[in-house]
């Protein structure tokens, strides 16, 4: 994976692919990927998007058929060669590498139906970065290799999910989403590069110190936005054996172990303070009162105000 200018690659896709931009989560933001999500009405649309510094992820969802068209037929050309062209139906992925143009045909087969395409856009840096932390590997010797029309279960499903999250909602959405996008391109490298990868075994789980110093960090920055990373590097070890290593220590995910922390905060400050509902949320993380109360519902199944009142009789 030869090393070059990373281009801005979300504002290439969005500028090639037709149809409603549905959903935008941009680099800038969470730093690890971008995803475009379009409809593709019954007549034929065609995008062509060319050579970026990025490889290109592209699936429609089994859901998406639900409301819309079951099957769609698709062409498509990358670097004027035909890689692809027939029936498609749900679930069916397309991988690109980076600094290869894409030239796509397609249209619903079912009359007046809609589908829903969703590009995911993989920035070349973060698999690098995993080449180097989870399999040991020199980058450069890396190719991924491309593929049209393939199922990938686990791919689809960490890939709907990326799509769908809420971006400005949860701090803790970030950790969420990185994990996710730690998850999906360590499988993409073990799964469809040029060289067999293999990933180290977990040996061990966070020693109770390690697990002391990870706490007393989320403690001191609760209201602040805390990602991946940052608490990889409080345990000492790579994002990808941080997320295993943490679960299997605490039995949950850091992303939910969060919630959980911030969940234990607000029950301890609704029955100790008197700080309103908007300052409980600003305090342990949520950006407004009726995020930090869908949060604390869906944890105990009463509102923060209900639980509250609760605790004075």
């Amino acid at each position: 994976m030869p090393r070059r200018t990373q281009s801005n690659s979300n504002e290439l896709i969005r500028s090639y692919v037709p149809g409603d931009h549905k959903k935008n989560i941009s680099r800038k933001k969470w730093d690890t990927f971008d995803i475009d999500i379009f409809n593709v009405h019954s007549e034929i649309s065609s995008c062509a998007i060319p050579p970026i510094n990025s490889h290109i992820f592209c699936y429609t969802s089994p859901e998406d058929f639900v409301l819309g068209s079951k099957r769609y037929r698709a062409r498509v050309h990358v670097s004027g060669e035909r890689v692809f062209e027939g029936n498609t139906k749900n679930d069916h992925c397309f991988l690109t590498p980076r600094l290869h143009d894409v030239h796509w045909d397609a249209c619903s087969i079912d009359k007046n139906k809609v589908y829903k395409k969703t590009f995911l856009v993989i920035l070349n840096e973060q698999l690098e970065k995993i080449a180097l932390e989870n399999f040991k590997v020199d980058p450069d010797l890396i190719e991924i290799i491309p593929n049209y029309g393939f199922r990938d279960a686990y791919l689809a499903n960490a890939a709907n999910a990326l799509a769908k999250t809420d971006r400005t909602e949860n701090k803790e959405n970030r950790v969420y989403v990185e994990t996710l996008t730690q998850s999906f391109n360590t499988h993409l490298m073990h799964h469809f590069t040029n060289r067999k990868l293999n990933k180290e075994q977990i040996k061990s789980a966070i020693s109770s110190v390690g697990l002391r110093r990870i706490n007393h960090f989320i403690k001191n920055n609760i209201s602040e936005e805390i990602s991946l990373d940052d608490l990889a590097q409080v345990a000492g070890m790579s994002p990808y054996y941080f997320i295993r290593q943490f679960q299997q220590t605490t039995g949950m995910p850091p992303h939910q172990y969060l919630i959980y922390e911030r969940m234990r905060m607000a029950k301890n400050l609704l029955s100790k303070t008197n700080l309103s509902i908007l300052d409980i949320a600003l305090e342990i993380g949520y950006s407004s009162s009726s995020s930090f109360s869908y949060a604390f519902r869906k944890a105990f199944g009463v509102t923060p105000s209900f639980y509250r009142r609760d605790l004075k009789y």
